[in-house]
């Protein structure tokens, strides 16, 4: 199997739509340019190396940053993939994505996430020839997703007023008493491209039991992907 990590050349942007007016034209500029941005990453620690945003664990940095929940990022960068060997089998791995996202290359429509806990896999071969494309992960707002369920299933019981229990995110995201609400949204585990052939372990799952006379029993649960 061979790994290509794609963990540089990447470039953040917002959509000027979900911006608010109030900041300041140097920031929004820049924003609408694109920053240079690192995967594994998030909105907040691209901008933060970039020195466009206070640290939010300061002062009332948590509050003053709260206009970055509502936005919506694009991670984009040029990718050139060779189309697929006979028998070969291309995929792009997403390992970690937060976490309402649509992810294309040019304008086809590879995948559609809604949950930071999994990992996605994308069979690439239909997508594939030789120019330079470019691969882009468009995050929505985990808040306007959260409310928009919460308004669709209606009440549940919750802990803190935001309702964090509506979209498959890390709780903690929209604060905690030990935590800050930041609300990150990003490529928050790595992405590569993987070419393999032939087959692979797709998932390994062991179910551990214990027989009446206490022997202790373990099955194996194995799923394998052909690449043919």
């Amino acid at each position: 199997m061979d790994h290509h990590l794609l963990d540089d050349g990447w470039t953040l942007t917002a959509d000027p739509a979900t911006l608010p007016d109030d900041l300041p034209e140097p920031l929004l500029r820049t924003l609408h340019d694109g920053v240079p941005a690192h995967v594994p990453g998030t909105s907040h620690t691209t901008l933060l190396d970039a020195g466009l945003v206070p640290d939010p664990y300061v002062d009332d940095n948590e509050t003053r940053l709260a206009w970055m929940r509502h936005v919506t990022w694009t991670y984009a960068r040029p990718v050139r993939i060779a189309p697929a060997l006979a028998g070969e089998r291309v995929d792009l791995v997403l390992e970690g994505v937060d976490t309402v996202a649509t992810v294309r290359l040019d304008d086809d429509v590879l995948a559609r996430t809604a949950n930071q806990h999994r990992t996605y896999r994308v069979d690439l071969r239909a997508h594939l020839h030789h120019d330079v494309r470019t691969l882009s992960v468009e995050l929505g707002s985990a808040l306007a997703h959260a409310e928009a369920e919460a308004r669709r299933l209606g009440p549940r019981p919750l802990a803190y007023p935001q309702p964090f229990n509506m979209v498959r995110k890390m709780a903690c995201s929209f604060g905690w008493d030990w935590g800050p609400d930041l609300q990150t949204a990003g490529l928050w585990r790595p992405v590569r491209i993987e070419r393999w052939r032939v087959a692979r372990l797709a998932s390994v799952r062991p179910l551990v039991t214990v027989r009446p006379d206490g022997t202790g029993v373990v099955d194996v649960v194995v799923d394998v992907e052909r690449s043919g």
